[in-house]
């Protein structure tokens, strides 16, 4: 299933790739351009100890972005605290779309439709699938500007 989300070229980045950066040792030993970021993580060249708030998402510079259960998760966390850093996590959000190509995707789980709602129809298209008999829901956002 991984397979049909990722495209055949492109830079790849895994943001909180974990440890052992499985999805980004696999997608390397497939051929494809594949980072991580993680902040316990053991540097390579292809992986970067980071956390991914200190992390600078250039412009323009991914094909795809996947996030699962990282990003997303701590955003959710963020918005839910009465102390949280929401503004945060929505800046850096809005940097790592900033960061794909046009064209590019950012796949995540679960979803943040508190933010989404207020994405550009018009420079992002939103697509989203309901995990498997949960009441959570995978999100692809594609740049289209």
């Amino acid at each position: 299933e991984v397979e049909k989300m990722v495209p055949k070229k492109g830079n790849i980045l895994d943001v909180g790739c974990g440890t052992k950066a499985s999805l980004v040792n696999y997608f390397s030993e497939t051929g494809l351009i594949t980072h991580g970021i993680d902040r316990n993580v053991t540097t390579t060249p292809n992986l970067i100890k980071t956390d991914w708030m200190d992390f600078s998402f250039t412009p323009n510079h991914w094909g795809t972005i996947i996030s699962n259960l990282g990003f997303s998760n701590h955003f959710n966390h963020q918005h839910l605290r009465d102390d949280g850093d929401f503004t945060g996590y929505a800046q850096k959000y809005m940097e790592i779309l900033q960061s794909l190509k046009k064209g590019g995707v950012f796949y995540y789980a679960p979803d943040l439709p508190f933010i989404e709602k207020y994405l550009d129809p018009m420079k992002y298209q939103i697509t989203k699938q309901t995990i498997f008999q949960t009441n959570y829901q995978s999100v692809k956002i594609k740049r289209m500007k």
